[in-house]
């Protein structure tokens, strides 16, 4: 089930709540971003496992300040945090019985603090908590759709 309407008006109202919201802010295709996402996911996690994800994860984090304007970095951002929230359900679907110790890479503390990110892109943090959820489904369904 594609919910295609979910994250592009989430986005929407994100970019009026935007800082810098007279730029063409939040001007892509949200859905197709987390897509591609999670597409490029899987095939990192196909040649290399969990273990490569994590690095793979940290790097497209530590990527979105060199990416260009405000757009692009929200842009950017919200490729890496589909990223991050389909690889915390791999690694669930991986180890289902592994015990959420605090300090694992694709733990629910150490996943928030990273899409947490977020909300230095955002004025309104209960609009933040909206997207971060629409991109969670986004990147669930990605999933579902893509993998084996």
């Amino acid at each position: 089930m594609r919910h295609s309407g979910v994250v592009a008006p989430m986005i929407a109202l994100v970019s009026m709540l935007l800082p810098w919201s007279s730029a063409r802010s939040a001007d892509w295709d949200h859905d197709a971003n987390i897509d591609a996402a999670v597409l490029e996911l899987l095939t990192t996690y196909r040649q290399g496992g969990m273990a490569v994800l994590e690095r793979r994860v940290e790097d497209c984090y530590r990527l979105v300040d060199d990416a260009g304007d405000a757009d692009e970095r929200l842009r950017r951002f919200e490729f890496c945090a589909g990223m991050d929230l389909a690889a915390v359900r791999l690694d669930r679907r991986d180890a289902p019985d592994a015990a959420p110790a605090p300090g694992r890479y694709f733990g629910m503390e150490a996943l928030m603090a990273r899409v947490g990110r977020l909300f230095t892109f955002l004025q309104d943090p209960n609009v933040g908590n909206q997207v971060i959820r629409a991109w969670s489904l986004a990147a669930a369904e990605a999933l579902a759709r893509h993998a084996d």
